[in-house]
């Protein structure tokens, strides 16, 4: 089950990054996360902080 939905702004917890979640991949069951407008990547869902 999905923990977060797209368009949750989150906290990367080992970076303090905040992004914005831009897609869920099933399969791999990571979300993907967009901190600029440059920079994305994949984060489990433990790794993440709802804001």
């Amino acid at each position: 089950m999905n923990e977060f939905k797209i368009g949750d702004t989150v906290t990367v917890v080992k970076t303090k990054w905040v992004g914005t979640i831009v897609f869920f991949d099933k399969k791999r069951e990571k979300y993907l996360v967009r901190i600029s407008g440059t920079q994305q990547m994949y984060y489990g869902a433990d790794e993440l902080k709802k804001l």
